[in-house]
């Protein structure tokens, strides 16, 4: 079963991604050096879209790097029997430029949105881990209780 998808749209891959990233000269700067000269890790967890950490030489030798997120067409964890709407990544995306205002400093800045790809450029925040993964090795999360704290 092949899912439909709108024109211009396909899956980023490692290999795909430095030249999309090279196309958007706030990125390609952002990163410095060459396309050639970024290093692409895919660190999804499997179970809705694609997420890639890239990592350029920056500016003036201080390394640099990008957060993209990429919705895909259906659940990743269970493949195209279950389909999901593409433009999660429009409302997601959104979101993050409503909230950036409120939340400068707690929260990855919006760089790049791409409409056809539905692919969203975020800062990289480093170092990173996934909150499910601390939760399931029950390590702490820091500055998570001053983030969430509602008193």
């Amino acid at each position: 079963m092949t899912l439909e998808t709108p024109p211009g749209y396909a899956p980023l891959s490692d290999a795909t991604l430095p030249d999309f990233l090279a196309a958007v000269p706030a990125l390609a700067t952002r990163l410095g050096g060459a396309a050639a000269d970024w290093r692409v890790t895919e660190v999804g967890d499997g179970n809705l879209n694609l997420v890639f950490l890239v990592e350029g030489p920056g500016q003036d030798g201080k390394a640099t790097g990008l957060c993209v997120k990429q919705s895909l067409p259906y659940l990743r964890l269970v493949g195209e029997g279950w389909p999901l709407d593409l433009n999660r990544a429009w409302f997601e995306q959104r979101a993050m430029a409503l909230h950036a205002a409120g939340a400068a400093g707690r929260a990855p800045a919006l760089l790049h949105y791409d409409p056809a790809l539905y692919a969203i450029v975020m800062e990289r925040l480093s170092p990173t881990s996934s909150c499910a993964a601390a939760w399931c090795k029950a390590s702490a999360i820091p500055g998570w209780r001053s983030m969430s704290a509602t008193t």
